[in-house]
C-alpha cells in the first residue's frame, strides 16, 4: 500500500488506485477458489450418495422379497405353537373355500392355502375335519410357503386374545 498526503493528514493512511487494482485481483482469485472448492464438495457428496445407493441395493429392487419360485418353510410366529416338527406360517380369516383351495386373508393380503390328503385338521387333543371350517373362521395354517401360496400340513382354529379379537399376523421367512 502506498501512503500519500501524509503531511496534510498526519496519522491517516490513504490507498492509491494501484492498490485497489491489486485488491480486486486478490478478491477475484478468492471467489474463483471458493467456486472450485464448492464444486468439488458437491461432486464428492453426489459420488458418496451414489456409492451408498449401490452398496445398499436401494436401486429399485426389493431386498428380501420372496421369489415366486422359491419354497421355504416359514419359522414359527412368536408365541405360536404347532404339532411337533410343524411350523405355523399364517394366522388369518378364511375368506373362501373351494375344494382343496382356501383363501386366507392376513392383514388385508389374500393368501392361497392348498390342502392335500395329507393335511391334518385340528390338534391331537381336539381333532377336526376340513368340513369343520367355514368362511369367516380364524385359522392357523402350518406348512411350506411359496410366495403367496401355503401348502398346508395342518390347519387349526386360531386362538383369539378375547371376545371379538382376531389374530392377523404373518411370520416372515428370515
Amino acid at each position: 500500500m502506498s501512503i500519500t498526503d501524509s503531511e496534510h493528514f498526519p496519522g491517516r493512511w490513504f490507498i492509491t488506485d494501484a492498490d485497489y487494482v491489486g485488491m480486486n485481483k486478490i478478491k477475484n482469485s478468492i471467489r474463483q477458489h471458493f467456486a472450485l472448492v464448492l464444486t468439488g464438495a458437491t461432486c464428492l457428496i453426489l459420488a458418496g450418495a451414489v456409492l451408498i445407493v449401490a452398496l445398499t441395493g436401494a436401486g429399485g429392487t426389493s431386498r428380501g422379497a420372496a421369489s415366486s419360485t422359491s419354497t421355504t418353510t416359514v419359522p414359527p410366529a412368536k408365541g405360536a405353537k404347532g404339532a411337533k416338527g410343524e411350523h405355523p406360517s399364517v394366522h388369518g380369516a378364511v375368506t373362501a373355500i373351494s375344494g382343496d383351495t382356501w383363501s386366507v386373508t392376513v392383514r388385508g393380503v389374500a393368501l392361497t392355502v392348498k390342502v392335500t390328503p395329507q393335511t391334518k385338521y385340528g390338534t391331537k387333543v381336539a381333532p377336526m375335519t376340513a368340513t369343520d371350517f367355514a368362511v369367516g373362521n380364524q385359522v392357523t395354517v402350518a406348512g411350506a410357503r411359496t410366495g403367496t401360496t401355503v401348502t398346508a400340513t395342518r390347519v387349526t382354529e386360531a386362538k383369539t386374545a378375547g371376545a371379538g379379537a382376531t389374530s392377523t399376523t404373518v411370520a416372515s421367512a428370515g
